[in-house]
């Protein structure tokens, strides 16, 4: 087990249950298909499980590694938009998506952490 990544799959868990609670609430005030939502968690479902594979070892992470920076560039993008989309918002964010940049970018920190 490399408990590393195994933090980084729970962390992109949280996020993960976060962007839906957030995209719950914009979708029934905004009238956003759901179809649209479920193709912006493809991406994340994918990390979550390759994460969670590759921290119980089922992954050789020699092999992977390139796919283990993918995700982390994945990661530290979607934080930084978060940055960029909280500091133009004219109204005070929603308290759940005000944090969402930390923990995206939390999953970066160990995930580069565990295997740089």
């Amino acid at each position: 087990m490399t408990p590393g990544i195994l933090v980084a799959a729970f962390l992109a868990l949280a996020v993960l249950i976060m962007q839906l609670k957030e995209l719950r609430g914009e979708s029934l005030e905004n009238g956003v298909s759901q179809r649209w939502i479920a193709g912006l968690m493809v991406p994340q479902v994918l990390a979550v499980i390759v994460l969670a594979a590759a921290g119980f070892e089922l992954l050789n992470l020699g092999q992977n590694y390139t796919l283990l920076l993918f995700i982390a560039l994945q990661y530290a993008l979607a934080a930084i938009w978060e940055i960029y989309r909280l500091s133009t918002e004219e109204s005070p964010a929603k308290s759940l998506s005000r944090w969402l940049w930390l923990v995206q970018g939390a999953v970066t920190a160990v995930l580069l952490s565990s295997f740089l």
